[in-house]
């Protein structure tokens, strides 16, 4: 079904091999988009999305190639979410931020890199992926879990974990700091 207004928090949006006629077409937010689920999966041209924040209440799935250009996302979910995060490349320019708040579990189940990661509240796990991202930070006033087992997390610019008490990581993962390449 084609849909062309403005999404709410309700709905699962999904761009697939029918959303764009050719490479380089934008999708321009300009401002503030609340979704359940955002999914970017089959399309044959790579897309760009612009300008602006989406607050997801659900999963995140970019399984197919997409340009990401000043673009935040809150994953907010107090229930489980998925992040499939395959279509953005280990290398390259990336111009997002993907920022934690809720109460659920969030699964990352794919390699992928942010310009920043921010945690402040809920139960983050990666198991054997690698994260990049200039920025890493815990903010943990709220309970905090985060399960990166058998992962790497390589931040190349700034760490940063504050807790009131104890440590948040909930295993054994592999810590990169530096420049990609040292």
């Amino acid at each position: 079904e084609l849909y062309t207004g403005v999404p709410s928090v309700n709905d699962i949006v999904i761009f697939d091999e029918n959303s764009f006629s050719a490479e380089g077409q934008q999708v321009l937010l300009d401002g503030d988009v609340s979704v359940h689920d955002l999914t970017i999966s089959g399309t044959t041209h790579m897309p760009e999305f612009v300008d602006g924040r989406f607050f997801i209440d659900g999963s995140l799935t970019m399984a197919t190639p997409v340009i990401l250009d000043d673009i935040v996302f809150f994953l907010g979910s107090d229930d489980h979410a998925t992040i499939d995060l395959s279509g953005l490349q280990l290398t390259g320019t990336n111009d997002h931020e993907i920022t934690i708040n809720g109460t659920g579990s969030f699964d990352f189940v794919s390699s992928f890199s942010t310009r920043q990661l921010t945690i402040y509240n809920g139960t983050v796990s990666a198991r054997g992926i690698t994260i990049v991202t200039e920025e890493f930070f815990v903010e943990a006033g709220l309970p905090v879990s985060v399960d990166l087992a058998t992962s790497e997390l390589l931040v190349t610019e700034y760490l940063a974990v504050w807790r009131d008490v104890g440590s948040p990581f909930t295993s054994d993962f592999k810590l990169l700091l530096g420049l990609e390449g040292n």
